[in-house]
C-alpha cells in the first residue's frame, strides 16, 4: 500500500515516474492523467487500459503514440482520420513510418503543418516530397528546425534564414557540429554573427576576421581570450592596448615583441 501512495506522490510531481510503477495503478483515470502530461508515457499503459479515447488522446499529445496504439484502435479509425489527429498534435512524428499517412500528403497537408504547433511532423515527410521553398518556410517559422531537414537538403540559403531567425543567438555551437555551415558564411553574415554573439568570434572563418571585427570584439568583451583567435597581423600594439590593463592573465597572446613596451606603458599611465 504504502509503495502505490509513494509511486502516486513522485508521478504526480514527475509523470515520468510512470514507467517505473505502471504495472501498479489499473485506474483508467489515472493514466489519462499520466498521457495528457506526457503522450510519451502512453507505451507504458498497460494494454487492457487503453480505451479509443484513451489512444486519440495519446496521438494528440505525440504522434509517436501511435506506435503503441491497440489494433481496436487502428481498426476503428480511418487512416485520414489518424492523419487529422497527427495534425492536431502537439509533438512527434512518424509519418514516413506509415506508407498509407504518406500517401495522403498533398501540399495542403505540409502547409497545415507548417501553420501548426508540431513542427517534427514535417521532417518525417519523405524529403523527395518536400520542395526547398517548404523547407525554408519551415525555418522561418522556428530557427531550430534546421536541424529537422536532412543534411543533404540544407542549403545557403537555409542556414543564412536560420541565422536571421536567430537560430544563433540560441545555440552558440551549431558552427561546430553542423561544419559545411563554415565554408558557406559570408563576410557580412560573419559579422552579423558576432555583432550578435561574442562568442562566434571564435568559430568563424579566420578570413573573415577582420580589423575592424577584432577591435569590436576587444573593445566589447569581458574577457581577454578571445585575442588568442585574433589573426597574429591583426595583433598590433593599439590593438593589444585592449587587453593590457583589463585582462593581464591573458597578455601571453599578445606578441612578445609588443609585451615589454605595454607594460611599461601601462606602468606609466599608471603614474
Amino acid at each position: 500500500m504504502r509503495t502505490l501512495e509513494v509511486s502516486k506522490l513522485l508521478i504526480q510531481e514527475d509523470p515520468s515516474y510512470f514507467r517505473f510503477f505502471c504495472h501498479l495503478f489499473e485506474n483508467e483515470e489515472f493514466c489519462n492523467f499520466i498521457v495528457t502530461a506526457n503522450g510519451k508515457l502512453f507505451q507504458y499503459v498497460p494494454q487492457k487500459l487503453k480505451t479509443l479515447k484513451l489512444c486519440e488522446t495519446a496521438i494528440l499529445n505525440n504522434c509517436n503514440a501511435i506506435k503503441h496504439v491497440t489494433p481496436k484502435f487502428l481498426s476503428s479509425y480511418s487512416w485520414p482520420q489518424i492523419l487529422n489527429l497527427m495534425l492536431r498534435s502537439q509533438a512527434g512524428g512518424c509519418l514516413r513510418d506509415y506508407p498509407k499517412l504518406v500517401a495522403l500528403i498533398t501540399p495542403s497537408i505540409i502547409n497545415k503543418i507548417l501553420v501548426g504547433t508540431n513542427h517534427d511532423l514535417l521532417g518525417s515527410i519523405p524529403e523527395n516530397m518536400v520542395s526547398d521553398e517548404v523547407y525554408s518556410l519551415f525555418i522561418t517559422a522556428n530557427a531550430i528546425n534546421i536541424l529537422k531537414i536532412p543534411q543533404s537538403r540544407r542549403t545557403k540559403s537555409m542556414y543564412l534564414c536560420a541565422i536571421l531567425n536567430g537560430y544563433g543567438e540560441a545555440r552558440d555551437n551549431f558552427l561546430e557540429k553542423d561544419g559545411v555551415l563554415l565554408e558557406l558564411l559570408d563576410p557580412l553574415v560573419s559579422y552579423f554573427l558576432v555583432n550578435k554573439n561574442l562568442n562566434f568570434f571564435e568559430k568563424i572563418p579566420i578570413r573573415h576576421r577582420y580589423q575592424h571585427i577584432c577591435e569590436y570584439v576587444l573593445t566589447t568583451t569581458t574577457y581577454g581570450g578571445y585575442l588568442r583567435y585574433v589573426p597574429e597581423n591583426f595583433r598590433t600594439l593599439e590593438l593589444c592596448k585592449l587587453v593590457i590593463p583589463k585582462f593581464p592573465k591573458d597578455s601571453k597572446w599578445i606578441p612578445p615583441d609588443l609585451l615589454l613596451d605595454l607594460v611599461l606603458h601601462y606602468h606609466d599611465s599608471l603614474g
